[in-house]
């Protein structure tokens, strides 16, 4: 692992947070944040763990693991919270139904996000029969080439209700991630926010706001007489 200042692509109009080399090393931006779902250092770490080669649909695989199994293991270490975990399913919300994920390559955006929403469902099918989506990698790296078919396959006979992985992943819509915290109706745009609610510079505007709004509340509040009410009916 190297952490390396600035931005590591060669070109000035991309940002390049990281990326793994093809002798199992990876590098990464130094200043990037650690405690996050988003973690780089952990993404790129996988994808030196990754020994296959996606073919026949597959390819969204490569980015969909890492980003998926980053947030995963950022949420199981402590180093993001389960809104922040959410929220960052919730991404998906930022594409348009103008694909599905057996169509794109391994650095199209829908990799990564439609790609890690995909997984999360999955994740919660397999743990039907206690196998994960890190049981899933193994298989794949065990078969060095891995298609569509074969992963959908793999996760049919571990999964309940026949789940299948196929029917996510040819459909031209965004799949629905499996969010860890409710209510179920609460939208992607507002698990999107969530999270920047619990920052401490917010929550202490939005009390200072609350104060303001009682006090604007004090200060019009006009007493009811009951003496004088009494007076006029007599009059």
């Amino acid at each position: 692992m190297y952490a390396i200042e600035g931005n590591l692509s060669t070109d000035s109009d991309r940002q390049l947070e990281g990326f793994a080399t093809e002798n199992g090393n990876f590098l990464a931006t130094a200043s990037y944040p650690f405690y996050q779902p988003d973690n780089i250092w952990i993404h790129e770490y996988i994808h030196t763990r990754q020994r296959f080669a996606p073919i026949a649909g597959a390819q969204w695989t490569t980015e969909g693991t890492a980003t998926y199994l980053a947030a995963r293991l950022s949420l199981e270490q402590g180093l993001t919270s389960p809104r922040e975990y959410d929220a960052f399913l919730a991404r998906t919300t930022l594409l348009s139904n103008s694909t599905s994920l057996n169509q794109v390559d391994d650095r199209s955006r829908y990799a990564y996000l439609w790609g890690a929403a995909a997984l999360s469902t999955m994740e919660y099918e397999l743990s039907a029969s206690n196998t994960s989506v890190g049981d899933a990698v193994e298989f794949m790296n065990s078969q060095r080439t891995v298609s569509q078919t074969e992963l959908d396959r793999w996760t049919d006979e571990r999964t309940r209700d026949n789940y299948s992985l196929d029917s996510v992943v040819f459909a031209q819509q965004q799949p629905t991630p499996r969010y860890l915290l409710g209510p179920s109706w609460l939208s992607p745009q507002d698990r999107h926010l969530i999270p920047y609610l619990q920052k401490p510079l917010v929550r202490l505007a939005s009390l200072a706001f609350s104060l303001l709004f009682l006090h604007s509340l004090v200060i019009s509040y006009t007493p009811y007489s009951i003496t004088g009410s009494i007076s006029s009916l007599k009059d």
